[in-house]
């Protein structure tokens, strides 16, 4: 995350709210 300092802020909330939305959609799943 922005933590890390790798990656820029726009990548991180990119990935971030990708990421969110893959995992957020497999727990759905799994209920």
């Amino acid at each position: 995350g922005v933590r890390s300092g790798q990656i820029q802020p726009g990548q991180t909330l990119l990935l971030e709210g990708v990421g969110g939305g893959f995992t957020w959609g497999a727990v759905l799943l799994n209920m």
